[in-house]
């Protein structure tokens, strides 16, 4: 998950294909949206007092929610298809053990 342009090109040096048509603009927004979540996510758990499982599905709320979001502001959008590409790769990362 890069969060941060220098990973991006640091990946790039490495290979080439790394992180395909996305750009500085991208990785900034979803680095901020990341940190958005979080922020709502931890709001729920001390509000609501939540279990870490509860935490957890909270997250995954919040995450599944900024995706729609995303893609259906404009579903054509290279920019927004790559943003959505990269937070669905969170999705996919997360594992609650």
């Amino acid at each position: 998950m890069p969060t941060d342009w220098v990973e991006i090109v640091n990946a790039r040096e490495f290979d080439n294909n790394a992180y395909p048509g996305i750009t500085a603009d991208i990785v900034a927004e979803f680095s901020s949206i990341l940190v958005e979540l979080h922020k709502l996510t931890f709001r729920d758990y001390f509000h609501r007092n939540l279990s870490f499982k509860q935490l957890f599905s909270h997250f995954e709320l919040h995450l599944n929610k900024e995706i729609s979001k995303i893609i259906l502001r404009d579903n054509t959008s290279i920019h927004n298809r790559k943003l959505a590409d990269l937070l669905y790769l969170v999705k996919c990362e997360l594992s609650l053990l």
